[in-house]
């Protein structure tokens, strides 16, 4: 799987992100969920506590232009402001109202302390 954006969000009740019944859970036990036009992935744990609504995006849904493509959500890069504030509208309209919250990731091998 290519570079994943996980993203956190406090919403409404217990289950808004809670996946579908019956999906079965991937490899890395993700279940995959689909709001609006975005495929999402969830993890059940953190679907069972009360009171958060979480995703893991892929890159699929979004308006990004290569090498972004397509569900860019970084500020930080050479991608166009104007995309990466659309694929976030779109990650927002997809899980529900409220506050966006984003991990910072980085790819390497350090380790912080």
């Amino acid at each position: 799987m290519k570079k994943m954006h996980p993203a956190a969000h406090n919403g409404r009740g217990p289950t808004r992100g809670a996946p579908s019944r019956g999906e079965p859970p991937d490899a890395k036990g993700l279940v995959s969920v689909h709001r609006g036009h975005l495929p999402l992935l969830a993890l059940p744990h953190l679907a069972a506590q009360s009171g958060l609504v979480h995703a893991i995006t892929t890159r699929a849904g979004g308006v990004s232009r290569p090498p972004h493509q397509s569900l860019n959500l970084s500020r930080s890069g050479d991608d166009a402001p104007a995309a990466v504030a659309e694929n976030r509208r779109r990650l927002q309209r997809a899980l529900a109202p409220g506050r966006l919250v984003f991990s910072r990731q980085v790819h390497g091998a350090a380790v912080a302390a």
